[in-house]
């Protein structure tokens, strides 16, 4: 009796094992197909994640359509050692742990080659980069200093954008976001084809109501009248939330922008190719310190640029060439009297002084900036087991800003640099 039992149940455990291998998320063939990623903000040269000399996190669209992120600088979160805030409703940052402040620096951003650290700011203006994060295909972090490839400005880290090319996709892609504070985001992507080439233009615009306001005359009159407890100063108010009606007044931090972007690429034979990009961005950002909230003024910003490269791959060599302008124009203007821009400051004390309460633009007046960058790189295999990279790029920056520089000309500022990376395989792997 217990060997048939024995048996029927080896029978129907063998009957069973199809089923069950049916149902198994087994490996099959399609896996050994699968690319292997490869980056290269590392060295500039094309590598895996395990032979980079650099630590290198790569962000694709996959990833950012899942995150479904609200504004560019939100996809930032996916990446360790790197953080995303706001220094109000309309001015992101991104910056390493150990470097944040309003204006968050020494961080080398590119954006399909393009540099786009702004010198009169100084940072990154997020919002007038003319990308959002539905164009993009992906983006590599290089995390900690990655001077010798990138310059100077890569001592935090360096992060490449990479937008989604017309040779990859097709067709015309619209999103839209609606929600709160007011936000009304919408995006448009089309693709076409013309003989020689690919193209494709993109549009959007962007808007919201910044953060909501609070109102610290009713903190610190209930304050005063001993009803609430723990509460010293103004900071105290401002850190409380049961202070924070929906019905007060909005910190003027609100955001408008628009962009205007047409790239193409050409193939004219199977060898080399040519991209060019030509944008523009115009919009206004409500600006100002958190300590003076109606102190905030718009801050208008009109960006153009253009940039071309060229690459031509062969078998055991390669080249790259990039050339880019951009062109930034900014305005921000905060008119007060004297005596509004000090607390211990009254019109019967500076009157007393100056015989007057003079007023005058206290905010960052106009700035306009200018960079233009040419880079040549050659990559080439001397022998079978060492690739080489050299380069050389030229980089001026100019910024004329009378308000900031106390000059109303403008100041220039040029760098000649030269590059090289060389890759050793020992051994086979």
């Amino acid at each position: 009796m217990t060997t048939r039992n024995t048996l029927l149940l080896a029978a129907a455990s063998l009957a069973a094992c199809p089923a069950l291998a049916n149902t198994a998320n087994y490996f099959d063939e399609t896996d050994v197909f699968t690319d292997i990623p490869t980056i290269s903000s590392g060295s500039r040269m094309e590598q895996t994640p395990s032979t980079s000399p650099s630590s290198v996190t790569v962000i694709t669209a996959e990833m950012i359509e899942a995150l479904a992120p609200n504004s560019l600088v939100e996809v930032f979160r996916l990446a360790p050692s790197y953080i995303s805030f706001y220094i109000n409703g309309s001015l992101p940052g991104v910056s390493g742990h150990d470097s944040t402040d309003d204006d968050p620096r020494r961080l080398e951003v590119r954006v399909n080659g393009r540099s786009v650290y702004l010198p009169s700011y100084p940072t990154v203006a997020w919002e007038s980069l003319g990308i959002t994060p539905d164009d993009i295909e992906r983006i590599e972090m290089v995390r900690g200093s990655n001077v010798p490839a990138y310059g100077s400005n890569a001592i935090m880290g360096a992060i490449n954008i990479i937008t989604k090319s017309p040779l990859k996709e097709s067709g015309t892609h619209i999103t839209s976001t609606v929600g709160d504070r007011n936000t009304r985001n919408l995006n448009v992507r089309s693709n076409f084809s013309f003989e020689g080439g690919y193209g494709q233009w993109r549009m959007a615009h962007r808007e919201n109501s910044g953060f909501s306001g609070f109102d610290i005359e009713n903190c610190l009159r209930t304050q005063a009248s001993g009803t609430v407890f723990g509460l010293d100063d103004i900071s105290d108010c401002q850190k409380d939330p049961s202070y924070r009606p929906d019905n007060s007044d909005n910190v003027d931090d609100d955001t408008e922008v628009d962009h205007l972007v047409l790239n193409a690429v050409l193939t004219p034979n199977l060898t080399d190719s040519f991209s060019f990009e030509l944008g523009y961005s115009d919009g206004r950002f409500g600006y100002g310190d958190g300590d003076a909230p109606d102190e905030f003024r718009d801050d208008e910003n009109t960006s153009w640029w253009i940039t071309s490269a060229w690459n031509r791959t062969n078998e055991n060599d390669q080249w790259d060439a990039h050339f880019s302008f951009y062109e930034s124009d900014s305005n921000h203007e905060l008119i007060l009297p004297l005596s509004a821009t000090d607390s211990d400051l009254t019109p019967a004390i500076v009157i007393g002084a100056l015989g007057e309460d003079p007023i005058a633009n206290w905010g960052l007046g106009q700035r306009k900036a200018q960079s233009l960058e040419a880079e040549l790189e050659y990559q080439f295999n001397p022998v079978a087991s060492v690739r080489a990279l050299v380069g050389a790029g030229y980089k001026l920056q100019r910024l004329k800003s009378k308000q900031q520089l106390n000059n109303s000309g403008y100041v220039d500022n040029d760098i000649l640099y030269g590059f090289s990376n060389i890759e050793w395989q020992i051994s086979e792997r």
